[in-house]
């Protein structure tokens, strides 16, 4: 449309439309980006999609409110500057959970693809670095049981060690292991260590 001594403008007459249309940079700022992402995301389940959707909007409610709360310093308004920083306390105790939850999932399901007796004897191998007695890559299970002796309870190192000789023979000797058994000892196994750790607290 042309107006006199203003020159010609464009306009959308459908109604419902933006009045302006936008050009073409504006309209196709992000669409190779879009495009791409959506090539990506057609390739990944659904679960991790939604995973990476989820950690994106939050990426970006942090910078935004890292940037409120650097606008309200400058400013001087020092309540938005203490809620952004407790909804920042929040969104990263919310981020540890549930990276907790997930290691704690990831666990059990490496756990379930494991035999039995090699998930028992890795149980144990965890509730024990846990409490500071890691196992050394140099040294055999028959050894790390030895050393175990003179660190632990006469109960505890006898668990240990019915454990680690029913892993090492069915390693090793393709013999059968007792699992119900060495379930039962690595419970009390856990049980026994929970117990010291209240008693010491």
């Amino acid at each position: 449309m042309y107006i006199p001594a203003y020159g010609w403008f464009t306009f959308d007459p459908i109604p419902g439309n933006e009045l302006v249309p936008p050009s073409v940079e504006d309209y196709e700022t992000f669409s190779v980006l879009q495009q791409l992402w959506q090539w990506v995301a057609g390739w990944l389940p659904s679960p991790i999609t939604g995973l990476i959707s989820g950690l994106s909007t939050l990426i970006i409610t942090i910078i935004g409110r890292i940037i409120g709360i650097v606008s309200a310093l400058l400013v001087g308004d020092w309540a938005e500057v203490f809620i952004g920083l407790a909804t920042l306390t929040g969104v990263a105790f919310g981020v540890w959970l549930v990276r907790s939850i997930w290691k704690a999932i990831a666990y059990r399901f490496w756990l379930s693809k494991l035999h039995p007796m090699e998930a028992i004897y890795q149980q144990m191998l965890r509730s024990l670095a846990q409490q500071g007695f890691r196992k050394s890559s140099a040294q055999t299970p028959s050894e790390y049981a030895e050393t175990m002796r003179d660190r632990q309870t006469h109960t505890k190192a006898t668990i240990i060690d019915n454990i680690s000789i029913a892993y090492v023979r069915w390693r090793y000797g393709n013999h059968p292991a007792d699992v119900q058994s060495l379930s039962q000892q690595l419970k009390d196994l856990k049980k026994t260590t929970l117990v010291g750790a209240t008693k010491k607290r």
